[in-house]
Formats: structure tokens, C-alpha cells, sequence
């Protein structure tokens, strides 16, 4: 019976997939237009290195209603982010899943790792 049920779970979160995302304007698209605008518009935020934190940070600034600018040297996310820092997760990503798409190998994953 659970089975049946996680099944039904499953499939209607599947039908609720939204559209996909347009095509993003590549890298010298957007840096021509910032160039553009120098001087012309304004920013509230300009945050300066796309990786990890970056991305983050410009994320919440403009989820904030914000207007940002996240400016980086090269391509996102090919310094500092683009190399492992050795540091243990703690399976967040696994435990949410787990509990969305109530999968108890996911769950089972996260329980594992603790009692390593």
C-alpha cells in the first residue's frame, strides 16, 4: 500500500514539472550590455566574483527585489568553487530529497554517513 501511495506522490510531482527556462544571453551578450549602461543605470548591489558565495549573494539580493550586478573575471564558478574543499557534507541535499520525493534510500543514505 505505501508503495501504491509513493508511487501516486511521485507522479503527480511529476506532472507539475514547471516549462523550462529560456535561453540565457551568453557571457559577452551581458557584458556588452553592462558596458552599455555604464554610468546610465544604476545598481543597488554589485557583487564581484561569481562562485559559490557569489552566485548566492547575488541570488538573495535580487530574490530581495534588489537590483544586482554580479560581475566575474572568467566563467562562473572556475575559481575557488570549481575545486573540492575537502570539507564532510552533511547529505542536506539527499535528506531533502528523501522527504520530497518521500525516498527512504535517500533517507537510508543520510543515516549511513551519520553513523560513519
Amino acid at each position: 500500500a505505501f508503495r501504491a501511495w509513493q508511487a501516486s506522490v511521485i507522479a503527480k510531482k511529476r506532472r507539475a514539472l514547471p516549462d523550462p527556462l529560456p535561453e540565457l544571453p551568453s557571457r559577452d551578450c551581458q557584458w556588452k550590455k553592462l558596458l552599455e549602461s555604464a554610468g546610465k543605470e544604476e545598481y543597488d548591489v554589485v557583487v564581484i566574483g561569481g562562485g559559490a558565495t557569489g552566485a548566492g549573494v547575488a541570488l538573495d539580493a535580487a530574490t530581495r527585489g534588489l537590483k544586482t550586478v554580479l560581475v566575474e573575471a572568467q566563467d562562473f564558478s572556475c575559481g575557488t568553487s570549481s575545486r573540492s574543499t575537502k570539507l564532510i557534507h552533511g547529505g542536506v541535499r539527499y535528506l531533502e530529497l528523501a522527504f520530497k520525493r518521500l525516498d527512504y534510500e535517500q533517507f537510508a543514505l543520510v543515516r549511513e554517513a551519520l553513523h560513519e
